[in-house]
């Protein structure tokens, strides 16, 4: 009998559930497998529950490009099942059993690769984790539901090869693990001390450069501010618009908008202090490290291209993210958490992707010329 390897996880990760009904709202509602569509049938859902009385589910285009069924949204954009004192409609009346995979995944995320225990990990883009990083549940409770949880949707895959590490250096999936290593150890914040993610950025570029044999750029904090700039500036142009067109009835529509409206929001109050250094407290430091570690055993540097713009991604996402907290004092992790949240949402959406591949020669910028001066 062969016996289920270890999840990998990194170990002093925690999260319980907040209520902020981001993931109701933000997120595809699917793809939802025919069991559970036709068990939610059965078990009368659209009459016991009056919003899904005329269909909780529709048919379109799934991952694959093969048609999948979608929970229906409400006309604001949010789940159907979503009640209004933010719990699941389905989850109150029959249980977490009852709910689609994705719903009872997420934040976690399961990714598989070839010759190694799977990993499971939290995402970043959960907008309540900061209320409970520190006291919540230990991860390694989630893993063992997570991987009997019968999906229709696929695991991650760890898919770059070769995985692009600097300007024009690419290492193969086999020698990842050394960089992993190396890497994982200076994302890491001791409890108790404060950071800014020029420091972490930084001492990473640094440490890669070191790993292949090659002097590292100088930090250029002109160049660094510069790219800041440009890249809040782009976002914006290019969300504006999307956000000033009506989004008319359809709901899918509606809630695309909400979060594009979302995320301009974000940009627009962080725009004005960009450029002003807010430094993190403990807290907060200490959650930007679990966030930064959970990503980079997650792999989710791939959608970005590669250990470069994702870590330069990491230094615009947190500088947005910090100029649009209130107050002038070093910033908590319950102000930070929910901002940056939103940020990395944006950056996983496969809609604004594209905006971010034609930021990344910015974002690289970002990742080779911070600096490890809090005054810069």
């Amino acid at each position: 009998m062969t016996s289920t390897p270890t999840p990998r996880t990194v170990a002093d990760t925690r999260w319980d559930c907040g209520g902020c009904t981001k993931c109701c709202r933000h997120f595809a509602l699917g793809p939802v497998s025919d069991e559970i569509v036709q068990g939610l049938h059965a078990l009368q859902i659209q009459r016991d529950w009056a919003p899904a009385a005329e269909g909780f589910a529709v048919q379109r285009e799934g991952p694959q490009g093969t048609t999948a069924w979608f929970l229906r949204r409400r006309d604001d954009g949010a789940c159907i099942f979503l009640r209004e004192d933010g719990l699941c409609a389905v989850h109150a009346l029959h249980g977490a059993q009852a709910k689609p995979s994705f719903c009872r995944e997420y934040p976690f995320m399961l990714i598989e690769e070839p010759d190694l225990p799977p990993a499971v990990v939290v995402r970043g883009d959960c907008g309540g984790w900061a209320e409970s990083f520190q006291e919540g549940a230990p991860i390694v409770d989630a893993t063992t539901p997570l991987l009997s949880l019968k999906r229709a949707h696929p695991a991650g895959r760890f898919h770059l090869d070769p995985i692009p590490l600097l300007r024009g250096v690419g290492i193969g999936q086999g020698q990842w693990a050394a960089v992993e290593d190396r890497l994982e150890p200076l994302l890491r914040q001791p409890a108790g001390q404060d950071s800014t993610i020029e420091q972490i950025v930084s001492r990473s570029c640094q440490a890669l450069h070191q790993l292949v044999g090659r002097p590292a750029p100088d930090p250029d904090p002109e160049r660094y501010q510069g790219a800041l700039g440009a890249c809040s500036l782009h976002l914006r142009r290019v969300l504006r618009p999307a956000v000033e067109q009506p989004p008319g009835d359809d709901p899918e529509i509606r809630g695309m908008h909400a979060f594009l409206r979302e995320s301009l929001e974000l940009l627009d109050a962080a725009a004005s202090e960009l450029h002003h250094l807010r430094r993190l407290d403990p807290s907060a430091s200490q959650y930007l490290s679990l966030v930064l570690r959970n990503e980079l055993l997650g792999r989710l540097f791939q959608p970005l291209g590669g250990l470069p713009p994702w870590l330069g991604s990491a230094a615009l996402g947190v500088r947005i993210a910090s100029a649009a907290c209130p107050g002038q004092g070093p910033i908590p992790a319950r102000e930070l958490g929910p901002r940056l949240a939103t940020w990395i949402r944006l950056t996983r959406h496969a809609t604004t992707q594209r905006f971010l591949i034609q930021m990344r020669p910015a974002l690289i910028d970002l990742f080779e010329h911070a600096s490890p001066d809090p005054g810069a």
